[in-house]
């Protein structure tokens, strides 16, 4: 755990640089990949700006409504730029929403743009994982094993290093010059990366000792979760279905 950078008379939070460097690197990713998808860069940059921004906002209402006691000693710790206190499922889901209705104002295709977007999504959640490791954030459940982590007085399993082991797989599974994604619907590499880390949530989640519990062993994410990855095949089998109805009609 390094929460803070040390260099000289400079202290800086190394978790809010992992993720600058991560969102730098996705934007980057993203606007080399936008020509793929039939997109200008300015439309792909204004819509990231809006989803990050709403992004953020709803991660942070979410993190304060699932854990209100992490604020009751400093409540303006709600205003403040921390990673740490960031629901990144409602952060990703409200963010995807905020470019929806950008979308819609401008008149930009909805799935090219999801696609393209994915390559941000995709980096980004490698870089939350390094940047909750750095900060202890999304703490592990207690372990006695031998590559249990001590974090908080206690050993603990390095749930943040399974995330990392999960996501860098499923960003290299949906990159943009997979043959199966370049042949396939509009939509379909985002929608793919959805339910690939909607799934790793529900099997990562009991591995962690900071989720919300529902009914038994079941956590709140978990249930999030499987209705991500309902939608998210759901909507992978409508786009299939359009592309061939659309196929029959040109033929």
């Amino acid at each position: 755990m390094l929460p803070i950078l040390n260099i000289g008379p400079l202290a800086i939070q190394f978790p809010g640089l992992i993720l600058l460097v991560g969102i730098w690197l996705g934007i980057a990713w993203t606007d080399k990949t936008a020509q793929n998808y039939n997109l200008k860069s300015n439309n792909i940059l204004s819509a990231l700006l809006v989803a990050v921004l709403i992004g953020f906002i709803a991660a942070r209402i979410a993190y304060f409504i699932q854990f209100p006691q992490a604020f009751k000693a400093n409540p303006e710790a709600v205003f403040a730029l921390k990673t740490d206190m960031l629901d990144s499922f409602a952060g990703v889901t409200f963010g995807i929403i905020g470019a929806l209705v950008y979308l819609q104002r401008h008149k930009i295709p909805f799935w090219a743009l999801m696609d393209s977007l994915t390559s941000l999504m995709a980096v980004f959640m490698i870089a939350l994982a390094f940047s909750q490791l750095a900060s202890g954030d999304a703490f592990g459940a207690p372990a006695d094993l031998p590559w249990s982590i001590f974090l908080w007085g206690v050993d603990r399993h390095p749930s943040q290093v399974y995330a990392i082991l999960v996501s860098i797989p499923i960003a290299f599974f949906t990159a943009p010059s997979r043959r199966f994604i370049t042949s396939s619907p509009t939509g379909t590499r985002f929608l793919i990366f959805v339910a690939a880390t909607a799934l790793a949530r529900i099997f990562l989640e009991p591995f962690r000792g900071d989720s919300i519990s529902m009914v038994g062993n079941i956590r709140l994410a978990q249930i999030i979760s499987w209705g991500i990855l309902a939608l998210s095949l759901w909507l992978l089998n409508n786009r299939f279905l359009f592309s061939s109805n659309s196929a029959e009609v040109k033929g």
